[in-house]
């Protein structure tokens, strides 16, 4: 039984505990039918509202002998709720609001209840109308989205607020709109001239112009031509030639999902790709450490970015690797630590043997395997020290700044990346078998950013029309 542990507090807890306690307590596990439920509860980014908090409520006395099972007594919490966060309320108004930026500039603000149908059409003027990165966002902390007051947007965003009986509060929008409707009458097909050291853009808008000339312009040939996947512009056919570079081959190439194939390309031509074409900071999706083949690849791209020049401080992370609860799975049981590592260590470093254990029990005898079952003392060590170092550097490594070149995140956004205002134009995805672990609202987010780059020996992801490199 486990009469050592913590009475929860709040039904939040609860919840949590249905969520993810099944993988260390053995027969601690909730009804298939509840388990997206649970999950979507636990997972939630923000705090619930009235509604989930309730259903939480329900799911928690429905599992009540479960957690007695366990000496977990919920019975006065069920009685008499508590919640962890006040709950959230929902503003059903649908508004498009003008307002002027920090920066002093013209902004649209547009906010409505969830609607499927709105956010598809959203997301398709961002990524169907050439919109430049920054220029459409979603916030959220506040459940707003803000774009640009630019010519393309206040034509597409006016239209949509028309035809979903949006309150539109600035009237100079609907003048606005009615003069970008004209214009577009008038409209003469966009071209783009490729010189030796940069490109040119014909018939283009006063936004695409102006926002050429302010980000695009002073940048080298290279990242002017990867930028024209931004609007959805193509190269002319006469200068799409062969290319022998990585940085080359995802500058030219016509696609915003792009794999690289890691039996053409190592870690360090893709991180210098990645320079070369000014990608940085990358976001970097990953998963708990599960296994000795993902502590392997995870020290091997650590000891890649340090080849690369991309220092221990210019990483970040959004999340702690788990530490006591690996310890408490049943493959423990009657397994010894080597004593003669922790003879070894110092005694602050002795609390960590308990954490990886489980790793040299589920080493397997592949040959291609890094740590293999009959390994020595030396490489038992080394794998404490690689998985001591993960935990270590995860812990410390929250602050993001113009500097950070890796962002490491699993299930959230990091609240250090949302105040440091940054904008991150790539995403990395190196994860075997899957995209964005764990969390819908991730995928959704990452869906959004400019490029992804999957690096892999093979393609997983099949719903996605991706570039081969």
């Amino acid at each position: 039984m486990l009469s050592s542990q913590k009475i929860p507090q709040t039904i939040t807890e609860c919840i949590e505990i249905l969520a993810y306690n099944d993988h260390f307590w053995e027969g601690f596990s909730p009804h298939h039918k509840d388990r997206k439920t649970i999950t979507s509860l636990a997972q939630s980014d923000y705090a619930w509202t009235e509604k989930q908090a309730k259903l939480g409520l329900i799911i928690v006395k429905r599992y009540k002998s479960l957690f007695e099972k366990y000496d977990l007594n919920i019975t006065n919490l069920c009685d008499n709720p508590i919640w962890r966060d006040k709950f959230r309320k929902i503003d059903y108004e649908k508004v498009l609001e003008k307002y002027i930026n920090d920066d002093n500039e013209d902004e649209i603000e547009i906010k409505f209840p969830y609607n499927k149908k709105i956010i598809a059409l959203i997301r398709c003027l961002k990524d169907s109308r050439g919109l430049p990165a920054g220029y459409l966002q979603y916030n959220g902390e506040e459940k707003v989205w803000t774009a640009k007051y630019s010519d393309v947007v206040v034509y597409f965003l006016t239209l949509l607020g028309i035809r979903y009986d949006f309150k539109i509060t600035d009237p100079s929008m609907l003048d606005d709109f009615d003069s970008i409707r004209e214009e577009r009458k008038q409209h003469k097909h966009l071209k783009v001239y490729a010189g030796k050291t940069n490109l040119a853009i014909a018939n283009a808008s006063e936004s695409l112009n102006e926002y050429w000339e302010k980000n695009i312009k002073n940048k080298n040939l290279l990242q002017q031509i990867d930028s024209l996947k931004q609007f959805n512009i193509s190269l002319p056919a006469y200068y799409v030639k062969e290319v022998s570079s990585l940085s080359e081959k995802i500058a030219v190439a016509n696609s915003k999902d792009i794999w690289v194939d890691a039996n053409k390309w190592n870690r360090e031509q893709l991180l210098t790709a990645c320079d070369e074409l000014d990608l940085f900071p990358l976001i970097v999706p990953i998963r708990e450490v599960s296994s000795i083949e993902d502590l392997h690849e995870y020290m091997n791209w650590l000891y890649a970015f340090e080849r690369a020049g991309i220092k221990e401080k210019q990483l970040a992370f959004g999340f702690d690797f788990s530490k006591t609860n690996i310890a408490s799975t049943n493959i423990l049981q009657d397994f010894n630590p080597p004593t003669e590592i922790a003879n070894t260590w110092q005694e602050k470093d002795k609390q960590w043997l308990s954490e990886v254990d489980p790793f040299i029990k589920m080493v397997d005898t592949s040959q291609e395997n890094p740590y293999k079952k009959d390994i020595s003392k030396e490489q038992k060590e080394n794998i404490y020290k690689d998985l001591k170092k993960l935990h270590l550097m995860a812990e410390s490594n929250k602050y993001i700044d113009k500097n950070t070149k890796i962002i490491f995140i699993r299930n959230r956004i990091p609240r250090t990346l949302i105040k440091s205002s940054i904008r991150p134009r790539t995403s990395l995805n190196f994860i075997r078998g899957t995209y964005a672990p764990y969390s819908e609202f991730i995928r959704k987010w990452l869906d959004n950013i400019e490029k992804k780059l999957y690096y892999n020996t093979v393609q997983h992801l099949d719903n996605i029309v991706m570039k081969r490199i």
